[in-house]
C-alpha cells in the first residue's frame, strides 16, 4: 500500500518513517502568454525564445529552488551543464517568493521555475492565469517535514507506540493527510479535498527529492549548495 511498494523509511538506520509523499511542481506559466503545449519538457526551457522570460527561485540558498536543483542534478534527470545553460540566457533570479509569483501573474516574466505553491495560490484564487506543467522528466516527491520517529527516552513509549501505528494505519494516514492537505505516502487512501497538484498521478514520473534523504542532507547538502553557487553566480551579479 505504499508508494513504491516499500514501507517509506526516511534513513538507512530505519528510525524515520516519511509519512507524506506529495509531487513539487517544479514550472508554472502565465496562460495569458504561454500556451501550455509550448512546455513539455525541462529541455524546452533552453529554447531561444524562453530568454529573459524566466523567473527562477533563487537555488543558492535553502529552499524551494535548492530542493529542485539539487533533486534534479542528484537523481540524474538532467546534468550540471543544463543549468549552464540556462543561465547563460540571462534570466532573473531571486528569493523573493512573492515577488516571483508577483511578476509571473503580471506577466512580467512568462515562465517561473520551483515557486513556491502558497505564494501562487493567492494569485490564483484572486484571477491570475497561473498554471503548472508537468515535465515529462517528471517531479520530486517531497514529505515536507512529515517525519515520524519515536524519541528514546520519552514518557509514556507504549502510548507513543500506539499513537504512531495508529497514524501509520489507513485510518490515521487519512485524518492527517485531510488536516495537512498533502498526499500521504500510503497509496490507499482517497485524495478527494487535496489539491489536485499535490497528488500523484497514475503512471507519473517521480523521484524522492533529495533534501528527503538523510545521508544526503547530512554528505551531501553543502556540496551541491556550493555547486548551486558557482553555477548561478552570474544571475547574482544582475
Amino acid at each position: 500500500v505504499w508508494f513504491g511498494g516499500k514501507f517509506p523509511w526516511g534513513d538507512k538506520d530505519r528510525l524515520v518513517v516519511n509519512i507524506f509523499y506529495y509531487p513539487s511542481t517544479m514550472i508554472n506559466i502565465n496562460t495569458d502568454v504561454v500556451r501550455p503545449d509550448e512546455i513539455k519538457s525541462l529541455n524546452d526551457l533552453l529554447d531561444p525564445k524562453w530568454k529573459n522570460k524566466i523567473i527562477i527561485n533563487d537555488p543558492t540558498v535553502t529552499g524551494s529552488g535548492f530542493n529542485g536543483f539539487s533533486s534534479l542534478v542528484y537523481n540524474k534527470v538532467v546534468d550540471q551543464d543544463y543549468f549552464r545553460k540556462l543561465v547563460s540566457q540571462q534570466n532573473q533570479m531571486l528569493r523573493d517568493q512573492r515577488l516571483q509569483a508577483d511578476w509571473l501573474a503580471r506577466a512580467k516574466y512568462t515562465v517561473a521555475l520551483w515557486a513556491v505553491p502558497e505564494q501562487l495560490a493567492a494569485f490564483q484564487e484572486a484571477g491570475a492565469p497561473i498554471a503548472s506543467i508537468q515535465p515529462v522528466e517528471g517531479t520530486y516527491l517531497s514529505i515536507d517535514g512529515g517525519g515520524v520517529v519515536l524519541v528514546r527516552g520519552a514518557p509514556h513509549p507504549s502510548a507513543a507506540k500506539v499513537f504512531i501505528n495508529w497514524i501509520l494505519s489507513k485510518e490515521g494516514h487519512a485524518f492527517i493527510q485531510d488536516k495537512m492537505q498533502q498526499q500521504g505516502s500510503r497509496n490507499d487512501i482517497p485524495t478527494q479535498g487535496i489539491d489536485q497538484e499535490r497528488v500523484r498521478k497514475p503512471g507519473g514520473k517521480y523521484f524522492i527529492g533529495a533534501n528527503s534523504i538523510e545521508e544526503w542532507v547530512l554528505n551531501e547538502q553543502d556540496k551541491y549548495l556550493d555547486i548551486a553557487k558557482q553555477i548561478f553566480s552570474p544571475l547574482l551579479e544582475r
